[in-house]
């Protein structure tokens, strides 16, 4: 083995997919799977804010929960409700402004679950059914032994194979697609693969326990999350099985491979982690894939048994030209379907199309143009894997082929008509009224028109979708840009429809404050979170069905809908621009004081 050319081939890599693969190895160490090395920096903040509060269990540490959890399986229930409740307390009082911990979905399910003021809740609820504390504590172990097996293993340790596989396709190809981040789920081996990890970490840890064990079979299943990654059909014994079989006379090889690198390890360490989040994390995964990729070489070369099993060969090369043209013919097919159907737009109707997906055009045009699209996106992707910029999905034997074409109701890289947006801002305002005075009737038990109007819609909610959807046109197809991108237009919308309207008539209509990361009780997390899913269901599911229905409807019927509804909503800006929409629960709602009152109290504590 040359360890140079190993390191060589994978600094090339490294430097064609730099902010892929540390994003992967971030999202990783994250989530606690791996790289706990470069976690250095954010341990020693989160151990600082532990030092400066009071001698209570910082809520969100595990010695919190765990100290919960304990004082539950011995029994008692009032020493662990008052700890809980003593933990919330207290982080209230020493939480940021910006981090606020009073108000809000999202402030209750942090402080209940950081706390464990929720484990509390659930054991007094059994406790209050069965009438007995044994049974609540059986209860609450296997039920923490079933959580731990649901989050450990079908999900935080799944990453473990995930990136093994991104790694695998970075290392062969320009292009690593979002989709084949699910690829596993996707050719359903999820299970599978999540079995075969668990019962690899049962092994090593039982290994462990004996003087060499742990470090031999560390070595002996050095490869099982490659193989697995690479055939997720393997059964659990046999990927373990191989991998041991491939490692026989190469474990000292491995080792030394390892500490080769150590000094990258050093250097992440004594820079508090930073040096192994932005490169050493991506550098050592990448080095170790090309180990597997050398090994796995050497297992079919010399016939190992088992070595057919690692089937994924356009994994590891391109594709014959002539091979890809076969299995991908009907781009040619499609590309003449949509040469002799095509469309000729005029300039003014190509950048409106382009830009903002509005079509400026007859409904009859649109559906001829909404199938080419679909077409034309559908070739697109086709076409960067014939050119062999991405891993064939056709061609893994596991693949369930699905339906070619991406047209149809729901197909969102189309384009919508005027009145087809106009519609759909009256939708989303009008939903976003009725989500907000339900959440209000649920909470305090009594009707308020929300918003600045009187009518029954919210232009907030309205807008903000529909910029979303036009705006973003050049992302939509890069969902996790599309994503980021909302949260951010949301964002400004709502900061600066706060600020306007608390300059211009001097009330506030909502506030965050004591809301988890919030900014100047204008915006929080939770809210941009919730916006920024919702754009994605109006972009990739709402829109497009929406489309499909108006276009359904007669022209004269979308076009009086239309004209009744701006007409009553024009009516209502003019009179509530004179006269707004104010009163309880609306502008000097109790809360809102109770919050600055708390804000307030908790700058001076600071």
């Amino acid at each position: 083995m040359d360890r140079k050319k190993l390191k060589a081939d994978a600094r090339k890599t490294l430097k064609r997919h730099y902010w892929l693969l540390t994003f992967i190895c971030a999202i990783a160490m994250i989530a606690g799977v791996e790289f706990k090395s470069s976690r250095t920096l954010l341990d020693s903040i989160d151990q600082e804010k532990a030092a400066e509060t009071t001698s209570v269990a910082v809520p969100g540490s595990g010695n919190q929960i765990s100290q919960v959890f304990n004082q539950l399986i011995e029994q008692r229930y009032e020493e662990a409700s008052a700890s809980s409740q003593s933990a919330i307390e207290t982080e209230k009082e020493n939480a940021q402004p910006a981090f606020g911990r009073t108000r809000g979905i999202l402030s209750q399910v942090v402080n209940n679950i950081s706390s464990g003021l929720l484990i509390v809740q659930i054991a007094e609820a059994i406790r209050g059914i069965t009438h007995s504390p044994d049974f609540v504590t059986i209860v609450l172990i296997i039920g923490a032994f079933a959580y731990y097996l649901l989050i450990w293993v079908f999900f935080l340790h799944m990453i473990s194979a995930i990136i093994r596989r991104l790694f695998m396709e970075a290392r062969t190809y320009e292009k690593v697609p979002f989709m084949h981040w699910m690829f596993i789920k996707s050719v359903r081996k999820w299970f599978n693969t999540a079995m075969t990890i668990l019962l690899e970490n049962t092994l090593l840890f039982a290994w462990s326990l004996t003087i060499a064990g742990g470090f031999i079979k560390r070595y002996s299943y050095f490869l099982t999350d490659y193989i697995i990654a690479e055939n997720p059909d393997i059964k659990p014994l046999k990927a373990i099985t191989l991998s041991r079989r491939m490692m026989n006379g190469h474990k000292w090889e491995a080792a030394k491979l390892e500490l080769s690198m150590l000094g990258w390890d050093l250097l992440s360490v004594f820079t508090g982690g930073l040096a192994g989040i932005f490169f050493t994390n991506a550098y050592r995964s990448m080095v170790i894939t090309e180990y597997y990729v050398h090994m796995r070489s050497l297992a079919k070369e010399n016939g190992l048994e088992g070595a057919e099993l690692l089937n994924d060969t356009y994994l590891f090369e391109k594709a014959d030209p002539r091979l890809l043209e076969t299995v991908y013919s009907d781009i040619e097919e499609q590309e003449k379907y949509i040469e002799s159907h095509h469309i000729e737009l005029t300039p003014k109707q190509r950048f409106w199309v382009e830009n903002f997906s509005i079509w400026p055009g007859r409904i009859d045009e649109k559906r001829e143009w909404q199938n080419l699209m679909s077409r034309r996106y559908q070739v697109r992707k086709d076409q960067e894997t014939l050119e062999g910029h991405q891993y064939p999905v056709r061609l893994n034997s596991l693949w369930v082929e699905k339906t070619k074409n991406l047209g149809g109701d729901v197909f969102f890289m189309r384009t919508y008509t005027v009145w087809s947006l106009v519609l759909l801002f009256f939708v989303l305002a009008m939903f976003g009224w009725f989500w907000e005075v339900a959440l209000t009737l649920l909470e305090r038990g009594m009707f308020v028109n929300r918003g600045t109007m009187y009518g029954p819609w919210l232009p907030i909610y309205g807008f903000g979708g529909v910029l979303c959807l036009v705006l973003l046109t050049k992302l939509r197809d890069k969902p996790p840009l599309a994503f980021a991108a909302s949260i951010v237009l949301c964002g400004f919308m709502e900061y600066m429809a706060s600020w306007i309207l608390e300059l211009a008539y001097g009330n506030v209509w909502w506030s965050y404050n004591g809301y988890f990361l919030n900014l100047h009780g204008r915006i929080c997390a939770e809210g941009l979170l919730v916006f920024g899913i919702g754009c994605m269901v109006v972009i990739y599911l709402a829109a497009p069905i929406h489309d499909t229905l108006v276009s359904r409807l007669p022209k004269k019927t979308v076009l009086v809908l239309s004209a009744i509804l701006l007409a009553g909503f024009a009516a209502d800006r003019v009179y509530s621009t004179i006269k707004p929409n104010a009163g309880e629960g609306i502008t000097d709602d109790d809360t809102l004081k109770a919050a600055e009152t708390e804000e307030t109290e908790c700058l001076k504590t600071v």
